[in-house]
């Protein structure tokens, strides 16, 4: 469950804390939201602040995450109950579907073509053996 953050915590701590709420290293949070690893890296250590850019990314990738909390520490992390926020296993899985549904829809292409071939084949064998008959 979220719990109330007091202001204690800088943004980019805030992020760190959000990525370990989601449970994602920050190579995965980096290919979810199109921050570069490095940003982050530099972010983490805390040698920069986030820009306005990287702040836009992440709540869009993110946008149950509450920007108020991000920015000021105050209110709840989430704007939404745990259960409705988009996790990335889940997103990982819709994508996986998708494939799978894809590669099923080859699969069967490639089985009627395998079997239209099959098809030819006997056919020409037919046409064959008559010519032999023949010949």
């Amino acid at each position: 469950m979220q719990e109330k953050t007091e202001n204690i915590l800088s943004i980019s701590e805030r992020i760190v804390q959000f990525l370990d709420y989601l449970k994602v290293n920050r190579y995965k949070f980096s290919q979810q939201t199109g921050v570069s690893e490095s940003v982050l890296l530099n972010l983490f250590k805390a040698k920069n602040k986030p820009s306005v850019e990287i702040l836009e990314k992440i709540l869009n990738k993110y946008p149950a995450l509450n920007v108020n909390w991000l920015l000021t520490g105050t209110g709840k992390m989430l704007l939404y109950e745990d259960d409705e926020i988009p996790k990335p296993a889940c997103e990982m899985c819709r994508q996986k579907d998708e494939t799978i549904e894809v590669l099923k829809m080859l699969i069967t292409t490639q089985n009627k073509t395998v079997d239209l071939q099959h098809s030819r084949i006997e056919d020409l064998e037919t046409q064959l053996g008559q010519k032999k008959k023949a010949g």
